[in-house]
This record gives C-alpha cells, sequence and structure tokens, in this order.
C-alpha cells in the first residue's frame, strides 16, 4: 500500500491504523515523518522500517479481501465510520469493513474490483471527494509511479487516502 504526501509541509504517518479484517487494526510506529512529494509504502509482515517502508505485521493479502485506513486514534472501533479514511475491496463483495465504508460514503455494498493479479496493483484515479470502484484502476506495479492523468486522492488538509494497492 502506498500513501504519498502531497502537501507542501512533512507529514508524520505515525499512528495511522489500517486493517483488512472486522475486528483488528495494526498501528503504524508513533513518528514516521514523510517528507513534501515523498510516498511511504506500509507492507504487511514483519521487516525492517526504512525512511520509505513500514512492516504492519498483517498477514499477506487474501486473493478476496478488503483493505482500510484509519485515522490515529486510541481504542477505536472499525465499525465507527467517522474514524475511516479510505476503503478498497476485491475479488468479492461483503468483505470486512464493506458496511462501515458505505455508512462513510466510501464504497457502495456489492461493488468489487475483479482479483488483483499476483504482482500487480490497483491505483486509485480520482480527486480528493471521489471514492468508490469506479476511481481505481490496474496500474504498474513501480513504486512512485503514477498515471499521468491521474491525481493523488489526498487533500490539502490531511494525506492519508490509499494511493495503490496490490499482492
Amino acid at each position: 500500500i502506498e500513501i504519498t504526501n502531497i502537501s507542501p509541509v512533512v507529514g508524520n504517518f505515525g499512528s495511522f491504523q489500517v486493517t483488512d479484517n472486522e475486528t483488528q487494526t495494526r498501528r503504524a510506529e508513533t513518528e514516521i515523518p514523510v517528507q513534501p512529494g515523498a510516498s511511504i509504502i506500509i507492507r504487511t509482515g514483519n521487516g525492517p522500517r526504512t525512511p520509505t517502508e513500514i512492516y504492519v505485521g498483517l498477514p499477506p493479502l487474501p486473493a478476496l479481501g478488503s483493505f482500510a485506513l484509519y485515522v490515529p486514534k486510541q481504542d477505536q472501533q472499525v465499525e465507527d465510520p467517522g474514524f475511516m479514511l479510505d476503503f478498497i475491496q476485491w475479488g468479492a463483495a461483503g468483505r470486512p469493513n464493506e458496511i462501515t465504508a458505505n455508512s462513510a460514503g466510501f464504497w457502495t455494498p456489492g461493488q468489487f474490483l475483479p482479483l488483483i493479479p499476483e504482482d500487480e496493483v490497483y491505483e486509485f484515479c480520482g480527486n480528493p471527494n471521489d471514492h468508490g470502484l469506479a476511481f481505481w484502476r490496474l496500474a504498474d506495479p513501480t513504486p512512485g509511479f503514477y498515471f499521468t492523468d491521474c491525481e493523488t486522492p489526498v487533500e490539502a488538509t490531511t494525506w492519508g487516502r490509499v494511493k495503490t494497492l496490490g499482492r
């Protein structure tokens, strides 16, 4: 998962939370500075942190699945749409957090992207207020690559949106 900071100031990805299931979020480290224009890559599993990559201890993303990004907050409930920042689901409808994503206005129940081909990624290609199935497409899996006609899905006030997701 790649998230880009398009703001003119250093962003801190620390304490943002991610989940691929209905009950448990994983929190990033406390301080993760990301320079303007730079990206942070969130990897499943465990591994060493670098200035551009962090591991969140989740198992590899499944063939059928979903992924959600949440604001930094202690003891939040994944079913609270007020804390969700972004959502994507692939392979089948009814994946974890689909109902919450619908309540947050991010996803329509029953919609899903096709399976993510091995070593491929989906890229968000829309404006800051765009959400849902229509704004994702297969893309070059090279970190930092974006289609030239895609805008980053980030408002100037927050850069917490998923830009790419791959297996």
